[in-house]
């Protein structure tokens, strides 16, 4: 291309993302960022309802793969799966169906017992009642806790009354393996929820009591119905060790929200397929760098360019593989990492679920290609840039999707500056700025600086109540994503964390709660060899995030700016007090 061409090229990028400016990426080796953008402690792999039910259709699947079985058992196999699909759907629905859900637990046990009468496989028969049994421990869970957040609200004695008598019936027929009988009156529990009001000053106070002086600074943001109803902050952003006087923390200041920015790139990445009809289980090949190295399709190394939108907002790649002795190595999440990570393919035996900032960092490079880059030698391209395609994303969001939601004030053509609105850098009207610290230490804080050639995993700089604004826009209107895109992305855990891979986080008494936490730490101290920089014993300077959007219509933003607290992770805070928080109409 010659460099008239080249020129041409350029302006229309910036034609395409007005506003362009190109930042610098924070080069200081001491501010590395750990390469990990932790997301919380390992948890238990327990059971939980949404494992549960997935477990439950795979097994029913598996039944029906079979070429022996009777037509007579497979139809009512068929209703079966149906009714235990239907209850996984109502479980993952916006708003948990919770009654739904046991009730077609009632219907899918009472297929298994209409199969399991016309069969003649005694392992069948077993197979099914195993099946409905875990069905029965769904409904009879749901109920339960239900009722105990109904004592704790102190909803009235008669309501009580009659619930505690259902759940005691359906606990009798499940003991004796009547699961089907059972989930029938945990159904009946379940109007109690009717009773219950979310108690917002309750929040505030749990809340409250599980951070207050454990932080150098946090703020907090709670939507209800997608209308914000509270929002607070504590401590500092800048301690008297950074500032004289000391800044306070609100929740109007930005922070670098770290690991919640996948978030954020989910919902851009779908507002394009969705726009351009594309499925997210279409192939991403069409829009890798064409100038990128990709191995051969043989054996146990695939061609990266097989793997589909789903795959890389899972977490389920396979890229960033094997390290020599089995330990995964990952991508990263700078240009060259996940070029690397693309010539050595993803292998299949990766495909399961491993954390990988470098998943969502792709979607940095390959952002310009969905939105119509020029990605053809033949055409004459240019090879790809860590500069333009970090810059294509950077403007794809800051500024087209955030001024949707009114979180710029319009869109600056010329000359070549930032759009208004959250940034991948500190905002320089924003003096001083919000700083990472280990507390209780008020010194040796951090500012982590330009995030344009790290983004896609990582580095927005948001303020609580920016992203409490972001998240009411995702789920209650269609200036993002409509309603088929929104479920597939609640759904399908896109840019959420997946409760199959968190254990007891993501699903409680409500129903399915969709959240993602961010971790992101600088080493304050020497790192032995093989330990986390964030881990607490290493003293890292770094920020504790969270956002969740709750069943109930409830939805909140947490953000911390140090680490080394003794508050349980952040997320799960969230959650144990949300479920704490309510109180009889």
């Amino acid at each position: 291309m010659n460099p008239s061409t080249r020129i041409l090229v350029v302006l229309l990028v910036f034609a395409v993302f007005p506003g362009a400016t190109f930042a610098q990426t924070q080069t200081d080796a001491e501010l590395t960022p750990d390469g990990g953008f932790q997301v919380g402690p390992p948890e238990s792999q327990a059971d939980n309802p949404v494992t549960t039910l997935r477990a439950v259709v795979a097994a029913l699947d598996a039944q029906l793969g079979r070429s022996d079985l009777p037509a007579a058992v497979l139809a009512k196999l068929r209703h079966a799966r149906k009714q235990a699909d239907n209850a996984r759907g109502h479980f993952l629905a916006l708003d948990s169906r919770l009654d739904m859900v046991v009730g077609d637990v009632a219907t899918a046990v009472n297929a298994f017992d209409a199969a399991a009468r016309v069969s003649t496989d005694p392992a069948l028969r077993a197979e099914l009642r195993r099946q409905g049994g875990r069905l029965g421990d769904v409904a009879q869970s749901l109920a339960a806790n239900m009722l105990r957040v109904a004592r704790a609200a102190g909803v009235d004695p008669r309501q009580l009354a009659m619930a505690e008598a259902n759940l005691a019936l359906g606990d009798r027929l499940l003991a004796i393996g009547d699961p089907g009988g059972a989930a029938k009156f945990y159904k009946k529990v379940l109007p109690i929820k009717n009773a219950l009001a979310f108690d917002v000053p309750q929040f505030r106070a749990r809340l409250r009591f599980v951070l207050d002086g454990q932080t150098t600074g946090y703020a907090v943001a709670v939507n209800q119905g997608g209308m914000l109803v509270d929002s607070w902050g504590n401590g500092f952003r800048r301690t008297s060790a950074d500032s004289n006087p000391p800044v306070p923390f609100t929740p109007s200041d930005e922070l670098n929200i770290a690991s919640v920015t996948k978030t954020l790139t989910a919902a851009t990445v779908l507002e394009l397929l969705q726009a351009r009809d594309i499925s997210v289980d279409d192939p991403i090949a069409p829009y890798l760098p064409f100038d990128w190295t990709r191995p051969q399709s043989a054996g146990a190394v695939i061609d990266p360019g097989e793997l589909t939108f789903r795959q890389l907002m899972t977490h389920t790649s396979g890229l960033g593989g094997r390290n020599g002795g089995g330990g995964r190595r990952g991508c990263g999440m700078s240009f060259d990492g996940i070029k690397a990570c693309i010539a050595a393919g993803a292998r299949i035996s990766d495909q399961g679920f491993f954390y990988d900032n470098g998943n969502f960092a792709l979607f940095r490079v390959i952002l310009i290609n969905i939105i119509g880059g020029c990605n053809n030698a033949n055409d004459g391209c240019l090879p790809h840039e860590d500069q333009w395609t970090a810059l294509a994303y950077r403007l794809k969001i800051q500024c087209f999707l955030l001024p949707r939601m009114g979180l710029s004030d319009g869109i600056i053509i010329f000359p070549y500056d930032t759009c208004e609105g959250p940034a991948l850098a500190p905002n320089p009207a924003e003096a001083p700025t919000t700083r990472f610290h280990w507390f209780p230490q008020t010194v040796g804080s951090v500012e982590p600086g330009d995030w344009l050639f790290s983004a896609g995993s990582g580095g927005w700089y948001f303020s609580a109540l920016e992203l409490a604004q972001f998240l009411a826009h995702l789920r209650y209107n269609d200036k993002i994503l409509n309603p088929v895109t929104r479920a597939t992305m609640y759904e399908g855990f896109l840019g959420w964390m997946d409760p199959a891979n968190y254990g007891s986080m993501g699903t409680g008494v409500f129903g399915t709660y969709r959240m993602h936490g961010g971790d992101l730490c600088y080493p304050n101290l020497p790192v032995p060899a093989g330990v986390s920089v964030c881990a607490a014993a290493v003293q890292p300077r770094g920020v504790d995030t969270c956002i969740v959007d709750f069943p109930t219509g409830v939805q909140v933003v947490l953000l911390i700016n140090s680490m080394g607290g003794t508050y349980p992770y952040q997320c799960r805070a969230l959650q144990n007090a949300h479920d704490a928080s309510w109180t009889k109409k």
